[in-house]
């Protein structure tokens, strides 16, 4: 009730006497599970309330989005609640524009990315680890940046000013991947102080003609979003340590042909227990259109993962519980162009170390103005010989339903 109250009053502050943009949807959200282990609930579903409102008058921008999740054993005997009933601000930011310059402060997610399955360089903004980690929802960070746009392209600097923490589900839900009766502490444990800024500068450009090239490149200092869990008496913390950091992303546009990268370079400045690393994707991309005189469009994409450490130290991709760190992916996606603008993608990953493979088929289209459907299957065939985040899974099938009503 608190937190309702300190909104009620931000809103007043930032959005009295202007015309506002209101943005709201209800979700409907179950996903069921065929899983071997035992103390892991078979299904979960939520409701997922969202609320965006903006306002924009001469240059200056102003922007709220916020959320209420309900899970449905939260409403039941204590024995059975996940933790994962919540209300979360996600987005809350002012923004002035004047001439070739930005100013931002507040809070909100940043994009950065290139390739399909996953995005290595999206590192602003934290996972939200009480839902489904394949969703890849993430939650807002505070921050301010300055900006300045040059004729073909952009030059930022962003501070984040808060390293948040992260909540997690507890043991009954399938994606808390701690060992069966681990507690979770949710306190971080930082390098230095959880204001301790973490600091980007990013340039942005793109060449046009005949082939177009748009690329990112972005210098970091500060906390990694890479995390890594101590234990002690089976009670478990995340710990962030300090590094600096080199990121790339781009596509090249070659015809009907897309082709695209995404590096990481991290030097872990002090921390005893991580290596440095380089982190590194590449994918290629096919459209065609109108096939068979149809209104379709039709997709293939190709895309490798690696991810390689420099030192020998104690944590590495099993502990550390990284997925993409020699992986091949292929997929296609068919686009109807009809009025629901409905899509399929089918698509596999296998890992190259441990012999894992996943296989996924997600499809989306709008039944009305209104109503939009959603349909993900996931199978996951675990490694037999490691101990890897699949492994913690184990194998599972997961079929996700997700229904949302716009107002």
């Amino acid at each position: 009730m608190k937190v309702v109250f300190i909104l009620l009053n931000i809103f007043v502050i930032l959005f009295a006497e202007e015309s506002l943009d209101v943005n709201a949807y209800i979700a409907f959200d179950s996903e069921y599970f065929n899983n071997k282990t035992n103390y892991k609930q078979n299904k979960s579903i939520t409701t997922i309330q969202r609320l965006e409102i903006k306002s924009k008058k001469n240059n200056i921008t102003k922007y709220l989005s916020c959320s209420a999740q309900v899970d449905y054993y939260d409403l039941k005997e204590s024995t059975q609640h996940t933790h994962r009933t919540f209300f979360r601000l996600d987005e809350l930011y002012i923004e002035f524009l004047y001439d070739k310059y930005k100013l931002f402060l507040g809070k909100n997610k940043r994009f950065w990315g290139s390739l399909e399955l996953n995005n290595i360089v999206d590192t602003f903004n934290l996972r939200e680890l009480r839902n489904n980690v394949f969703d890849n929802e993430k939650q807002g960070a505070w921050n301010t940046s300055i900006s300045y746009y040059t004729q073909t392209g952009e030059l930022s600097l962003i501070v984040k000013l808060y390293e948040e923490d992260q909540k997690m589900a507890t043991n009954q839900y399938i994606f808390n991947l701690l060992p069966y009766g681990a507690i979770y502490n949710d306190n971080l444990v930082t390098e230095k102080t959880q204001t301790y800024p973490t600091v980007y500068i990013k340039y942005s450009d793109s060449v046009d003609g005949e082939y177009p090239l748009d690329w990112s490149i972005i210098f970091q200092h500060g906390y990694d979003s890479q995390r890594y869990f101590t234990s002690e008496s089976n009670v478990y913390l995340q710990n962030a340590y300090l590094v600096n950091k080199v990121l790339m992303y781009g596509t090249w546009l070659l015809n009907s042909n897309i082709f695209k990268f995404e590096v990481i370079y991290a030097d872990v400045i002090s921390d005893l227990q991580v290596s440095d690393y380089i982190h590194v994707g590449i994918g290629y991309e096919y459209d065609m259109e109108n096939i068979f005189d149809l209104n379709n469009n039709f997709k293939i994409f190709s895309e490798y993962y690696g991810l390689y450490f420099l030192e020998d130290k104690p944590y590495s991709d099993l502990e550390l519980l990284s997925i993409y760190q020699n992986d091949f992916f292929i997929g296609l996606k068919y686009g109807f162009n009809d009025m629901g603008d409905s899509s399929i993608l089918i698509g596999s990953t296998i890992d190259l170390d441990y012999n894992e493979k996943s296989f996924t088929t997600k499809y989306e289209t709008r039944i009305s103005k209104n109503l939009k459907l959603n349909i993900d299957y996931t199978y996951v065939l675990p490694s037999k010989n490691y101990n890897t985040a699949y492994k913690q899974l184990g194998k599972t099938q997961i079929l996700n339903i997700n229904m949302k009503y716009y107002f």
